[in-house]
């Protein structure tokens, strides 16, 4: 459960640290012009970035990694709801 909560709080740091962060904004404007408007969104950002963690720290056990990505992206995108209200 402790590893569960880390995935989502790592995927949250990081998802708005792409997508929102100031010190990032010259890196989404020289991305190319299709990954620009996924680099802005919190919901694309956050869904490559929940695979990514998870990929890396692994999956919690007793949890399918695919389901375990699925399961840290809805909280990382509740997080940065929370966190950065659009």
């Amino acid at each position: 459960m402790l590893l569960f909560v880390a995935l989502i709080l790592a995927a949250t740091a990081l998802t708005l640290l792409i997508s929102r962060a100031t010190i990032t904004e010259p890196l989404r404007d020289a991305a190319p012009a299709l990954l620009q408007e996924g680099l802005r969104c919190t919901l694309c950002t956050g869904f490559w970035v929940s695979l990514a963690t998870v990929a890396v720290w692994g999956a919690p056990v007793g949890l399918s990694p695919v389901l375990a990505a699925l399961a840290v992206w809805g909280g990382a995108v509740v997080a940065c709801g929370i966190a950065d209200p659009i």
